[in-house]
């Protein structure tokens, strides 16, 4: 179920909200399902959750003088965690591999800006952005709980709930230089952070697979 409502208060200005309420299922088949390693990694053998989660945004453009446009927005999401995450199941030489089905919905509660100037065949536009991610789900090493039929390793790749936090910048430029030759560039940043738990073993304040500093020049003639 969602909404949406747009509004223009004068010729520059215009704001945006929208909200919806998603209801996911997700189920394991219980006669694949391996329950015995959920048992030994996670202390459960459930297959099947329901998850209930709202989502809104709020976002307001403003046209500032000559060319620029300034648009501004904060938001809250959610997304189910996949069946991989949940309930996943594969044993290992070494190390077992499992899903935990007691995952949680990650939240994000972003914040952004951007800033865009268009003239005479140019273009700039800058975008920052914030988001604080409840439930971030991330990939660890977990210890084994509770001995369980044919599970014979101690350790296993799984999946846990994190607090995060994702900071970038991102800028991109254009400009027909003559009727032939066009430059364009872009620059972008990122940073993730989460809050270590050191019960599970998760020391580190680095939040991994974050993107690298990247740069891009190009030229077309």
């Amino acid at each position: 179920m969602s909404a949406r409502w747009r509004h223009a208060f004068s010729e520059g200005t215009q704001l945006e909200v929208g909200g919806r309420v998603d209801r996911v299922s997700t189920k394991a088949d219980e006669g694949k399902a391996n329950t015995d390693l959920y048992y030994a990694y996670h202390g459960v053998r459930d297959t099947s959750r329901d998850d209930v989660e709202p989502s809104f945004s709020l976002r307001l453009v403003q046209r500032i003088g000559s060319g620029f446009d300034l648009t501004a927005g904060i938001a809250r999401t959610s997304r189910a965690p996949d069946p991989r995450e949940r309930y996943f199941g594969l044993k290992r030489m070494g190390a077992d591999w499992v899903g935990n089905p007691e995952l949680e919905p990650p939240k994000s509660n972003s914040a952004s800006v951007n800033v865009t100037w268009n003239r005479g065949g140019a273009m700039l536009r800058a975008v920052g952005w914030f988001d604080r991610v409840d439930d971030y789900i991330i990939l660890y090493s977990q210890e084994r709980l509770n001995m369980a039929p044919g599970v014979m390793n101690t350790r296993a790749m799984s999946y846990a709930n994190v607090q995060a936090e994702i900071v970038g910048v991102s800028a991109e430029a254009s400009a027909a230089v003559s009727s032939r030759v066009f430059l364009s560039g872009s620059l972008s940043y990122v940073r993730g952070t989460q809050d270590p738990i050191a019960e599970l073993g998760i020391t580190s304040s680095d939040l991994a697979e974050m993107p690298p500093l990247s740069a891009r020049l190009a030229a077309r003639w």
